[in-house]
């Protein structure tokens, strides 16, 4: 018996196998789906275009039930994805990155260890140094590293808090005239 979604795990992995997705014919003509190749002694060249031939690792798990996942290997990152995952869809890992994909909300770590966490709706940046900065439609509002001193900045006013003071300002709104 399958296992419903949301309860879908896997017992861990089974087997792996080094396959080649060409996504053009030998003509040059774009296929309208990859045709998988396993090359010999298991070994396979990275081609420079992902979108002509493509190198990936499935690797397939030790019950009928769980997905597999699949390793490509690009020139510039590797990727590694999976379908219908509760937890994360997929990873992309770059020389200066790393990306997850959680369902809607991707989560990138850069090189010096800053953090951005996107939803589509909203985006959070914690910044190496501990700073925080979120970002929405409606305002921009950060906190220092200490905690501090925070801001909030929307189309029409400026707030500040500090060991100083609290600072509330309407933001002038320059017209076309004005300019």
């Amino acid at each position: 018996m399958q296992k419903p979604l949301s309860q879908k795990t896997t017992d861990g992995w089974a087997e792996a196998q080094l396959l080649i997705a060409f996504h053009k014919d030998p003509r040059g003509k774009q296929r309208a789906q990859a045709k998988p190749w396993a090359p010999r002694k298991g070994v396979g060249r990275i081609h420079e275009d992902p979108a002509v031939q493509e190198t990936f690792v499935e690797v397939r798990p030790s019950d009928e039930d769980g997905d597999p996942l699949q390793i490509k290997l690009r020139r510039e990152e590797i990727v590694v994805t999976r379908e219908n995952s509760i937890g994360w869809k997929g990873v992309v890992l770059r020389e200066a990155s790393l990306e997850i994909g959680l369902g809607d909300v991707r989560v990138s770590i850069n090189m010096f260890g800053g953090l951005t966490w996107d939803d589509g709706c909203a985006q959070t940046i914690i910044d190496p140094d501990g700073t925080v900065v979120k970002l929405t439609p409606l305002a921009r509002s950060g906190m220092s590293r200490d905690g501090l001193s925070m801001t909030r900045l929307t189309d029409d006013a400026m707030a500040a808090i500090s060991d100083k003071g609290v600072v509330l300002r309407k933001r002038r709104v320059e017209t076309d005239m004005e300019k």
